[in-house]
């Protein structure tokens, strides 16, 4: 019986399921795919359980084609909340006056440490670093309205990591010379002129 192109016999005699992604929806348009041990040696039995696990996946990529936030509405949807941030710190500064020294500190602190993340470490995304949490935290204080799943999340985070230290700049400019300065993503915006749409991908498993 001829195997299907997405089971494969290992060469210790044990059944994997490769199932190949839509470049269209990885954030850098690049081949990818699920790959599984199917955990039997015996033929029928795999091609069983990879026949559900197709259908399980070809329903999951359609639901991620027809509900995924595009690239788009991730960077203005970000540019927005970022824009209000700013906005209520002026009110604060000419209201309240100066940011203490501490509190201009803590955010040179973090300007520092994200537009480091952004520059030199963004493709080795780790939900448990330091500056995805924070990232995270401040995403659930700005956007509490937003419902992601962990792929769209990933992604919705990454680009907050681009676009905040910019905010910070403002807030921290603004409150050094209160004129009317604004956010406005020119720089952020610039710098992903050349990269492709983000977009969500099944990323649960990668290859081996």
């Amino acid at each position: 019986m001829a195997l299907p192109n997405y089971i494969s016999l290992s060469r210790h005699n044990i059944y994997y399921f490769r199932y190949p992604l839509p470049r269209e929806l990885h954030p850098e348009r690049k081949s990818s795919h699920i790959k599984l041990s199917l955990s039997t040696s015996n033929q029928r039995e795999a091609m069983v359980i990879a026949n559900m696990l197709t259908y399980h996946a070809e329903t999951t990529l359609k639901t991620l084609r027809s509900t995924r936030m595009k690239y788009n509405e991730i960077r203005d949807t970000i540019k927005t909340g970022l824009n209000k941030l700013v906005e209520a710190s002026k009110t604060r500064r000419l209201q309240d006056g100066a940011l203490s020294k501490n509190d201009r500190g803590s955010l040179e602190h973090w300007q520092h440490k994200y537009t480091e993340y952004h520059t030199e470490r963004l493709d080795e995304y780790y939900s448990g670093d330091m500056i995805v949490v924070n990232a995270q935290r401040k995403i659930d204080e700005l956007f509490n309205d937003l419902n992601l799943d962990d792929a769209a999340k990933e992604q919705f985070t990454k680009e907050f990591i681009r676009q905040y230290p910019e905010a910070i700049n403002a807030i921290l400019n603004f409150d050094k010379n209160p004129d009317d300065i604004k956010f406005t993503g020119n720089a952020s915006e610039q710098a992903l002129e050349t990269r492709t749409p983000l977009s969500e991908v099944i990323q649960n498993y990668t290859d081996e």
